[in-house]
């Protein structure tokens, strides 16, 4: 029991002398600058007009509290003054605007700053489901990036329902995460009630119920069916009595079925037409569809929404052909990839967001969805499935999809894309300053392969007459034990003659493989033949023969994979704009970019991720015999990934680099321009490409083969 406490403290994500009182601190700082931008922004504007849906929000919250019930507020305030029921909206966020027109405080001005200290909380409640995925910092991390992200304090501002879409979206989260760790009947009637309300507040997010409870309860680890069903009768029978008061009610004045609101067929019609499918409002709205509906005047909110949806989906059935193209165009205004200087446009005109914020808002958001790939991974490192942040993700494209597009629709997503940027940035951040327990490796000892006994020295070649000899002949020097083995990668020169020449094995590939097709074939080379670790190195003599017998002391002969890298940036093999190894600064950008990708996907703080110059033991050979990669780049940074999620270890050591024996390094800006470019392709590549797979069948023949990309199997000579 002694350690039990302070083990959950180290898990909830910060160290035992990390309390309470220093949390609350910290939060509610975050918390006070949140308030402090969105009140700031008010009152920068503080006369700014309600209009379009904040005035339907703020007038009817007022009608609300005299009495007069839900009703339209623009036919009340109208010249015919009619008093006429309306379900237009969800109610949840006229009943809180409701409660600060209750004290007398009934002000466009009132309700927004209302709205500003309703948004701050927002900030507090994203440190508690951050702290409880991810731990304290993942806490403070998401705080503080709510705090500021202009996408979630711009609706707080405006007075307008995407003021509890973060809050909604991030209740959501947090009951599901809870009923997936412990699966209880009441956990699962709060997470029912949790999407219920969310519901009244909007309506879209009613598509979370069976997208959530119905995995969680019928899935629930270690339950019977029985409890299982249970679980799910009581999800479903708390969200259908916190709703069932309200749809009562709205049945009660329509004479008809209104289960949340009767918006949507207003929304459908002024979303289909072909100004909003082949116009200048192309995947957005117009008003002007709406108003051609020709909908009854004299006839209820209900009966006139029936009659919209019948235009619009008629309109959509006439046009078939052309709803790929625009629900393309509605995701990619949703998501700000199509025309996003003209969504910008709009969000300023018709919403009011002001315009810099906007844009400063997009470029954040692109930022936190690259970010969200290296968040999902950590997210299921930590054990903690990624359905119900993609459960939210689907419920915003299905709305897009049955809509149009625009930033607003999109509000509860973003919460979730900032708790997946905080998971990410904090495994990048261990990764920097404290490795995690399984990274942390006992180095292996001098004579753990005395002279290089049981290791293969690989070296892959391409057109190196002129030093592969005397790389051949330093590398037995310095390991006269060791086996080499140069890997002639399809030269056109005497590259293979001059290395058998001096006394190594020469394996000959049919042609140019590439460093990691030729390492490849060095892998497999020891997987069949028995060695224990082998090492990479160059075949140009940059790298130090001498310092091969370094990286081969911290090698363990353990039964994880482990890599010890070569790291030229370490204290005796710092590159400098002066030195003998020059990096031009684009040059020198991508590569702290590809470090600073493994060091997140791999959760250790790796330097040198392109270093050639690499010690492997016996289960890293055996997997890279079977898994290392070929593309140009993936050999380095790739198989670091591949490695780690096989529970590989990492080791650094500082080694020396020398200029080359010959020829010149390629450094020029256009060189080094094209390889930033490469390696942001590269980048993007690995996050979305599959991982191949850690057991494939190995071949039965003795005979080290090369596959090419035909799938035509080639033996490569040694």
């Amino acid at each position: 029991m002694s350690n039990a406490a302070p083990l959950a403290r180290l898990e909830r994500g910060g160290p035992q002398a990390t309390g309470a009182r220093q949390w609350r601190r910290w939060v509610g700082l975050m918390v006070a600058v949140g308030l402090a931008i969105r009140v700031a922004s008010v009152l920068v504007r503080p006369d700014w007009p309600e209009h379009g849906d904040a005035y339907f929000y703020n007038s009817l919250a007022n009608l609300l509290v005299e009495g007069k019930g839900w009703i339209n507020p623009f036919l009340y305030h109208g010249a015919t003054h009619r008093s006429v029921p309306s379900a237009a909206f969800p109610p949840l966020f006229t009943l809180v605007l409701a409660l600060c027109s209750l004290v007398g405080l009934k002000s466009f001005l009132a309700h927004r700053l209302w709205c500003c200290i309703i948004g701050a909380s927002a900030v507090w409640l994203g440190a508690v489901v951050g702290r409880d995925l991810g731990g304290r910092r993942v806490g403070y991390i998401t705080a503080a990036l709510i705090a500021v992200y202009p996408n979630l304090w711009m609706p707080d501002t405006l007075g307008m329902s995407e003021t509890l879409s973060p809050i909604l979206a991030l209740l959501v989260l947090w009951t599901a995460y809870r009923l997936w760790r412990q699966p209880t009947l009441l956990r699962a009637a709060v997470l029912g009630g949790t999407i219920a309300l969310a519901a009244l507040g909007r309506d879209e997010m009613g598509l979370l119920a069976p997208l959530l409870i119905l995995p969680l309860a019928l899935l629930a680890r270690e339950r019977t069916w029985r409890q299982r069903l249970g679980m799910l009768a009581a999800a479903a029978g708390t969200g259908v009595l916190l709703i069932a008061p309200w749809s009562a009610y709205n049945s009660a004045r329509f004479h008809t079925p209104v289960v949340v609101s009767d918006g949507f067929g207003v929304t459908l019609a002024s979303a289909n037409c072909d100004a909003t499918w082949y116009g200048p409002f192309t995947g957005y709205w117009d008003e002007q569809c709406s108003l051609s509906a020709n909908t009854d005047p004299q006839a209820n909110e209900a009966v006139q929404g029936s009659h919209e949806e019948h235009v619009g989906l008629t309109y959509i059935e006439n046009h078939l052909g052309g709803l790929p193209r625009i629900s393309a165009i509605r995701l990619g205004r949703a998501f700000g990839f199509y025309n996003p200087a003209q969504q910008m446009r709009f969000d300023a005109y018709f919403d009011g967001r002001p315009f810099v914020w906007c844009w400063v808002g997009l470029i954040m958001f692109y930022g936190f969805v690259l970010l969200s790939i290296p968040g999902a991974r950590a997210l299921r490192a930590r054990g903690l499935p990624r359905w119900p942040m993609v459960a939210i993700a689907i419920d915003v494209i299905a709305s897009v999809l049955l809509t149009f597009g625009q930033t607003r629709y999109r509000s509860i997503l973003e919460p979730v894309l900032v708790l997946l940027a905080a998971l990410a940035i904090d495994r990048f951040l261990s990764g920097w300053t404290t490795p995690r327990t399984a990274d942390v490796v006992s180095p292996g000892t001098p004579d753990a392969f005395p002279e290089g006994r049981d290791a293969l020295v690989v070296i892959p070649a391409l057109n190196e007459e002129r030093s592969v000899g005397d790389v051949v002949h330093r590398v037995a020097s310095a390991l006269p034990r060791a086996r080499v083995l140069v890997v002639d990668d399809g030269s056109t020169d005497a590259t293979a003659v001059l290395a058998r020449a001096a006394g190594a094995e020469v394996a000959r590939a049919p042609f140019n493989l590439g460093v990691g097709g030729a390492m490849r074939i060095g892998f497999r080379f020891a997987a069949e033949h028995g060695y224990q670790a082998v090492v990479q190195v160059d075949a140009d003599g940059q790298h130090n023969p001498a310092d091969v017998t370094r990286l081969l002391s911290r090698l363990s002969r353990g039964e994880r994979p482990h890599v010890v890298i070569g790291n030229r940036f370490g204290s005796t093999g710092r590159i400098t704009s002066s030195g003998e190894m020059a990096v031009p600064p684009l040059r020198r950008v991508a590569m702290r970019a590809l470090a600073a990708y493994a060091s997140a996907q791999t959760g250790t703080r790796l330097d040198d991720v392109t270093s050639g110059f690499r010690a492997h033991n016996r289960a890293a050979v055996e997997l890279f015999a079977r898994t290392y990669p070929a593309e140009y780049l993936s050999d380095t940074v790739e198989s670091l990934v591949i490695a780690q999620r096989a529970g590989a270890h990492f080791t650094q050591v500082p080694v020396a680099m020398s200029p080359r024996t010959f020829g010149a390094p390629s450094q020029s800006t256009i060189r080094s321009a094209t390889y930033l470019l490469r390696v942001t392709l590269i980048l993007a590549l690995a996050t979305i490409r599959r991982q191949p797979k850690l057991h494939q069948h190995q071949p039965d023949s003795s005979t080290t083969q090369v596959t090419d990309k035909e799938g035509e199997t080639w033996p490569a000579s040694i």
